[in-house]
């Protein structure tokens, strides 16, 4: 399912995903590209768009360097390849519980924001940080915004 919020940068649209008691919003800038002119200068305020920016997919991530096979920390720390980079990486990534139409959080977000997912293990520091094993509302949020740069 689809839903929209208007910012004050314009309207942005995420998806409910696999649980409709949340909705996240992927890729949403929160600065402008630091490339060209912008490289090695401080973040510069992300310009206002036109239309609906449609947050459904991950940003590319900040360029990583690839550890040799059999290396140290190789399995533990490796990007996967297919996972695209660029210097073009300042988004950040918003899950959110489901809103009723007079704001409160529904019934059914409640529950399920409140019923661990995963073991603490698998979200232990810096692994995978990239693409975590459990997805953020495993954790458990309680009419609380989870923002990820």
């Amino acid at each position: 399912m689809l839903r929209t919020v208007q910012t004050a940068l314009g309207r942005v649209e995420g998806t409910s995903e696999e649980d409709p008691a949340v909705t996240v919003f992927r890729g949403i800038p929160y600065a402008q590209p630091p490339v060209g002119e912008l490289r090695w200068r401080a973040p510069r305020p992300v310009l206002p768009w036109e239309g609906t920016l449609r947050a459904h997919v991950f940003a590319p991530i900040a360029p990583q360097p690839m550890t040799p096979p059999g290396e140290f920390y190789g399995h533990e720390w490796q990007v996967d390849p297919a996972t695209p980079q660029s210097e073009d990486c300042l988004y950040a990534n918003v899950w959110t519980p489901a809103l009723r139409a007079g704001g409160e959080l529904t019934d059914k977000a409640a529950d399920r924001l409140c019923r661990p997912r995963c073991a603490p293990a698998t979200m232990r520091a810096g692994r995978h940080a990239h693409r975590p094993r459990c997805a953020p509302v495993a954790m458990c949020v309680y009419s609380i915004l989870l923002i990820v740069p």
